[in-house]
């Protein structure tokens, strides 16, 4: 076992006091941000909040990790949604948004109401073609082996369509190796704004929809801008030019990924162009732990 987690177990005080610590080491600013009064208030409140998780269906108190307030703020990115884990699967708010989405698009498929998607794997409901462009989040973790759920990340230097050692699949999203109408339902999640031509994406995933099919999604969203906000520019050579450098967390690589930018209400009209009906969610679930969750709903019509 790992020491750390022996000294330190997962969502315990002093693991939490070790995540502040180290992001101070790399980056001391950090400290302001993340020991705002809104986070012990915040912390406060999770202590005492029990939730059931809408992906592993585990009911518990859920973890709130004292994120930076002012790096959230400026990324576009809500306070509570990459954090109020499930001490369970390590669910955050974010990845419960796009349980909870899933989980509609399967009732009405299905008929038959649910609580999580452990639920629905376990149940054996076949039938439903998904892809999810991530294959380190809970969500796959639960549905991982079921019939149609096909799972994927991109890694440049390989072959598209060469399966990989955990059982994805090597997919680049602005050029597809699917056949058209191939999934009922494809997932990304705070995937689009490192994606640097998004365009040619959405219109990919587009075609590989079936009829009827949804794309749900979240992005950084900020609901008080009407365009969309770059954060880089190409320059003549492809490389890119920085207007303001915004670095995610990335499973890949420890330096993390750059994100090009943060989404505005422009986002629905260029879905609409592409052939989309799509809408934008805010999801207030308190029985699974969601608080103003955004969430972006995109259907190819009949």
């Amino acid at each position: 076992m790992n020491p750390i987690n022996l000294l330190a177990p997962r969502f315990s005080k002093r693991r939490l006091f070790l995540s502040i610590f180290r992001d101070f080491v790399y980056r001391p600013i950090s400290i302001l941000g993340r020991l705002s009064p809104i986070n012990f208030h915040n912390y406060r409140i999770c202590s005492n909040l029990h939730i059931q998780c809408c992906i592993c269906g585990q009911v518990g108190v859920i973890s709130y990790d004292y994120p930076d307030v002012k790096l959230r703020k400026a990324h576009g990115i809500g306070l509570l949604r990459e954090t109020l884990r499930c001490k369970s699967c390590s669910a955050t708010m974010r990845q419960r948004q796009l349980a909870l989405g899933l989980i509609k698009i399967i009732e009405e498929r299905f008929g038959q109401s649910l609580q999580s998607l452990r639920e629905f794997r376990d149940q054996n409901l076949a039938g439903l073609r998904i892809l999810d462009s991530d294959s380190f989040s809970p969500i796959n973790h639960i549905l991982r082996g079921m019939p149609g759920y096909v799972y994927s990340q991109f890694v440049p230097y390989m072959k598209i369509g060469e399966k990989l050692a955990d059982g994805s699949i090597n997919v680049n999203l602005e050029k597809m190796h699917f056949d058209s109408n191939s999934f009922d339902v494809i997932l990304t999640s705070d995937v689009m704004e490192h994606v640097s031509d998004d365009e040619s994406a959405h219109r990919e995933i587009f075609r590989c929809l079936a009829p009827g099919g949804s794309y749900l999604f979240t992005v950084p969203f900020d609901p008080c801008c009407q365009g969309n906000r770059r954060l880089t520019q190409i320059c003549g050579t492809g490389s890119f030019f920085f207007l303001e450098k915004h670095i995610h967390g990335d499973p890949h690589s420890k330096s993390g990924i750059l994100a090009h930018r943060i989404y505005g209400w422009q986002l629905l009209d260029d879905l609409s162009k592409v052939g989309y009906l799509p809408k934008f969610i805010e999801l207030n679930e308190q029985k699974y732990g969601v608080f103003g969750g955004d969430l972006f709903v995109a259907k190819k019509e009949f």
